[in-house]
């Protein structure tokens, strides 16, 4: 079988419009594999992400270690820090081709400008540059938290952080792709 991750970023205006801006292609984490096993047991699901960003000048993370772990992000401190999203009600499912009839989930989080940890957020200073989607057993807090894949934001092969901009959020999709 072949899982094939994309995740998408895009700016969300107040009036609902999304703009996307950045569409890369993730790494699957070792402890991704451990919670695909846990979602088949029903033992979990996937609903949330994980946004890095720095206060700072980022630095190109890639390639991110298949090793990460939530205790990456909890450990980040200023001008480092994360969000940590619940994704939007239910994922979506949709077809790649006529051979499927829902082979691709679809998840998405939009920031609401606050900091799970490290520095805070700061408009036309923060950068986002990576993200995570996770499964998040207990919303109130990240002790249990999975990460199932990672990417450095980037546009194309480039590294390309996003900046935070005054009056507007960051959208990030994440669809999974299951082929034969």
């Amino acid at each position: 079988m072949q899982i094939i991750g994309q995740f998408e970023i895009a700016y969300v205006h107040a009036n609902g419009l999304r703009v996307p801006i950045r569409r890369m292609r993730n790494t699957i984490l070792y402890s991704g594999y451990d919670l695909l096993a846990a979602m088949v047991s029903g033992e979990t699901c996937i609903n949330g992400l994980y946004l890095e960003y720095t206060n700072g000048a980022p630095v190109d993370p890639t390639p991110i270690a298949a090793t990460r772990t939530r205790t990456y992000y909890t450990g980040l401190v200023a001008p480092n820090g994360y969000c940590r999203l619940a994704t939007l009600s239910t994922p979506t499912l949709s077809a790649s081709g006529v051979l499927y009839s829902s082979n691709v989930v679809t998840f998405e989080a939009i920031t609401d400008g606050t900091s799970a940890g490290g520095a805070a957020i700061v408009d036309g200073s923060t950068q986002f540059f990576t993200t995570a989607l996770i499964a998040m057993p207990d919303v109130l807090t990240p002790a249990s938290d999975l990460l199932y894949n990672a990417v450095a934001i980037q546009d194309g092969a480039t590294f390309a952080p996003v900046p935070k901009v005054a009056n507007v959020q960051v959208s990030v999709r994440c669809a999974i792709q299951f082929n034969a």
